[in-house]
């Protein structure tokens, strides 16, 4: 099985023949392992190569070939020996004139911005002066915390990042749609909503059945810009017919949205809490609505703002609806979607986070 991974010292892409296409160099330390170097052409003209190994699986490279193969190819007997290597580069390396973007798998010129390029399904930019080049993503397995639900980071896509894997869809109304951006005052890629559109997630979806869930947080990064609803949500799981088990909106009343945020607990109606923080334009802030099974709390940036009994208290009510991230969850006339940008829908925990 060959793994794709550099073994041995990196072939020196110049002394590449400079033609289209695939340009083919031996392994000094396997004789049936090659790199490959492609030529990429850059929208100015120029070029630059990518060096990686192929890989097969449990198959077998057939160099004569240049495939992958079933059984062991007959050439498959030779000696190190006999592989031609190639001389060391006698000069160092340039700086690298590339850098990596907040998605790993792109990478832009440093001279220009607009000049942009995209990695191989699999690898992602290492932005030293040596290799400066795709390199195979390292595969690394969430790990499952038991008191952290869902994680939505936005970075390369609408899934959560835990071991559950829930994924996320975009939808929307009159062409509508949720896109991944990037964000210069977070330092990386976010949610961008276009007041339109929301994300679902189905995962959550009758997830409170029989939980006798008592405790809860949750928590996301907004920043806004003016839509056209009374209420924008951000976070809900509940529709016209259903209640929401929990929920994080912006209350707006002449143009001001008022932080707004509930847990519904046996009575049906989420026990709601807001306070005097008016979401700004343009800005990031930071919401949270924790539930500690008889208290609603509503934070902003951290700062605790209000805090609300439960008449009830108890267990957390079960709806048969997606969550929805950037809506209010009711009715099509009136969707509450919010315009702006969100992230981090982090920290969707089974414990009461204060």
């Amino acid at each position: 099985m060959y793994i794709n991974i550099f073994v041995g010292p990196y072939p020196d892409c110049r002394r590449c023949n400079y033609t289209k296409g695939q340009v083919w160099f031996p392994d000094p330390k396997n004789c049936h392992l090659y790199y490959i170097c492609d030529k990429i052409d850059r929208m100015d003209g120029s070029w630059y190569f990518r060096v990686y190994h192929p890989t097969c699986g449990q198959l077998f490279w057939d160099q004569d070939r240049l495939t992958c193969v079933r059984s062991v190819p007959k050439n498959a007997d030779c000696d190190i020996g006999d592989v031609v290597t190639w001389d060391p580069p006698s000069t160092t390396y340039a700086p690298c004139p590339y850098k990596r973007m907040a998605d790993p798998r792109f990478f832009q010129s440093k001279d220009n911005d607009l000049e942009i390029f995209q990695c191989t399904v699999g690898f992602e930019f290492f932005d030293s002066d040596d290799p400066c080049t795709c390199i195979p993503v390292k595969a690394i397995d969430p790990t499952c915390d038991n008191e952290l639900l869902l994680h939505f980071p936005y970075e390369i896509d609408f899934d959560d990042i835990t071991c559950h894997k829930a994924k996320g869809y975009s939808y929307g109304q009159d062409g509508g749609h949720v896109k991944i951006v990037y964000d210069n005052d977070r330092q990386e890629n976010v949610a961008e909503f276009d007041g339109k559109s929301r994300i679902e997630v189905p995962f959550m979806r009758n997830w409170l059945q029989d939980q006798n869930q008592q405790a809860w947080t949750v928590t996301a990064w907004v920043k806004r810009e003016q839509g056209p609803y009374d209420y924008v949500g951000i976070v809900d799981n509940g529709d016209c017919k259903d209640s929401a088990s929990f929920l994080l909106y912006g209350n707006v009343e002449s143009g001001n949205a008022v932080a707004y945020g509930g847990i519904a607990a046996n009575s049906g109606f989420p026990a709601t809490v807001t306070g005097s923080y008016v979401m700004p334009y343009n800005a990031w802030v930071q919401l949270g609505v924790v539930y500690n099974g008889h208290d609603v709390k509503l934070y902003v940036n951290g700062v605790l703002q209000n805090v609300l009994t439960v008449p009830l208290g108890g267990a957390m009510l079960n709806t048969q609806n997606p969550l929805y991230i950037g809506m209010q969850g009711c009715c099509d006339e009136n969707p509450g979607y919010f315009k702006g940008r969100i992230d981090d829908v982090s920290d969707i925990h089974l414990v009461a986070k204060t």
